[in-house]
């Protein structure tokens, strides 16, 4: 079941929905890992496969002359695995002009819930990864639902009014 949110008054109804316990519900059980082959092997199918790559690479700064990495993109890139199957099987799809903004949680195994965000663009030759990143709580994801033109909710429906949705679709 797809909920969608389109207009400002829907998606402020939208935003109100967002909770701790729909978000915790819906978490897909996957540790976090930067396994490089593992995620080649998830992604060989993707178009957008290297430039995920390159977006990290760009990320990284060198710490030492040991090639030690930190910064930014070392932060990202321990959360690696959890791209793919946030694009393809997002809790929320936030829509903005030609953004798509997909969030999906996962849970470890120590029961900690990771909320991941990937924004992608729409261009001539198809959608194309801008960028990934884990956020840690709903206020988070609320903001980027501000200036949107759409809001889906996929495979989770919140508990609301059948009347105060814009449409319901399988």
């Amino acid at each position: 079941m797809i909920a969608k949110f389109i207009g400002k008054d829907e998606i402020d109804k939208a935003k109100a929905l967002i909770t701790q316990d729909l978000i915790n519900k819906h978490s897909e059980q996957l540790e976090p890992s930067n396994n490089m082959l593992s995620f080649l092997t998830q992604a060989k199918n993707h178009h957008n496969t290297q430039k995920i790559l390159n977006h990290f690479a760009d990320k990284m700064t060198i710490k030492d002359e040991l090639g030690v990495y930190s910064g930014e993109g070392l932060a990202r890139f321990r959360y690696l695995n959890y791209i793919i199957p946030t694009i393809e099987n997002p809790l929320i799809i936030i829509r903005r002009a030609k953004r798509n903004i997909y969030l999906k949680s996962f849970l470890d195994k120590k029961n900690h819930i990771h909320r991941f965000v990937v924004i992608t663009e729409n261009t001539q030759n198809g959608e194309v990864f801008i960028t990934a990143f884990k956020t840690e709580n709903n206020k988070n994801i609320k903001r980027l639902m501000n200036n949107a033109d759409e809001v889906e909710f996929v495979g989770m429906l919140p508990q609301i009014p059948l009347n105060s949705l814009h449409g319901i679709g399988e």
